[in-house]
């Protein structure tokens, strides 16, 4: 309803929006100094213990997992395939009776910059770390039983580091800064 005047009673501004740090527009990276600081808590329970001790294959996806070590995998010995797929794991660091067994290794979507700690991993067969933040392809040339491994969607702007890897059928590179093919 409107009055005599034609106004409907409702106030109308132009939408105006006011960005206070615009260099985050630019940076994916961007982190806001000024923010306050989150405070992370250790997990309060058990995520594995309704999992057989015997089991070959486990699947923690998107369970905000942040430590590996929390986990106590190493009670896991037949273990050879592990996806966890979307969490918050910045380090990778297992257990060496799992990083032994292990085949396939899923580390799709964490918080991963750099590729460390697969030293022990000698059996593995498949690698993903695609949607992480590496920049750089190192620590994996003994990885020599590698068939595939995803790299997608990371800040990867040379191809390196695959040389001595001959055993690799499916190399999967989209997404990433590469301007110049070396391989």
């Amino acid at each position: 309803m409107k009055n005599k005047e034609g106004w409907d009673g409702k106030m109308r501004m132009e939408p105006k929006a006011v960005i206070t740090n615009p260099e985050a527009l630019e940076d994916s990276d961007y982190s806001d100094p000024d923010a306050p600081t989150v405070e992370e808590i250790e997990a309060d329970e058990d995520l594995l213990a309704d999992e057989d001790v015997n089991a070959e294959d486990i699947d923690l996806v998107h369970c905000r997992i942040s430590s590996i070590s929390a986990l106590k995998l190493e009670r896991f010995p037949k273990l050879q395939r592990l996806c966890m797929r979307q969490n918050q794991i910045s380090r990778i660091n297992f257990p060496p009776n799992v990083a032994a067994s292990l085949t396939e290794l899923d580390l799709y979507d964490n918080l991963i910059s750099h590729i460390k700690g697969l030293e022990e991993f000698h059996n593995l067969t498949s690698l993903d770390l695609s949607f992480n933040k590496i920049k750089h392809i190192k620590n994996i040339s003994h990885l020599k039983k590698l068939t595939e491994i995803f790299f997608v969607q990371n800040k990867i702007s040379r191809i390196e580091g695959l040389e001595e890897l001959t055993g690799i059928k499916n190399l999967e590179l989209g997404a990433n800064k590469i301007r110049v093919r070396t391989i």
